[in-house]
This record gives C-alpha cells, structure tokens and sequence, in this order.
C-alpha cells in the first residue's frame, strides 16, 4: 500500500495541473476522479507499479477530461 506522503505529491502534482489549466476547484476534484477512473479502466500511467501518472501524462489527460 502506498504511503500518505506519496499519495500528498500526487495531489499535489495533479493541483499544480490543474492550476496550470486553469480549472476550478470544483474541476480538479471532478480530474482527480476522472485520473482514478482512467486507472481502474487499465489506462494509468507509467510513473509507477501503481499506474500513477507523469506530469506530462497528466496534461495529455486534461483535454480528454475537459471533454466529458
């Protein structure tokens, strides 16, 4: 199981994208959702065993997200 401090830098990362897109935080709490739903569909990311995502993985997911 993971621990807090690594769950804390994955908000934290997941923010600062969010910040940089500008979304509302009613938007990246509705993203951080939406990242957790990609990992459970088999499409996470590749920062990790856990399929937690890159920075870069992250802004790629934004426009999917901004989508829906």
């Amino acid at each position: 199981m993971r621990d807090e401090l690594s769950k804390k830098k994955d908000i934290q990362q997941v923010n600062a994208i969010a910040r940089e897109f500008n979304m509302t935080e009613e938007e990246r709490r509705e993203f951080r959702d939406f990242l957790e739903e990609e990992k459970a569909s088999g499409r996470g990311g590749t920062k990790n065993e856990c399929g937690d995502f890159t920075s870069e993985e992250l802004r790629r997911k934004v426009p999917d997200f901004l989508e829906l």
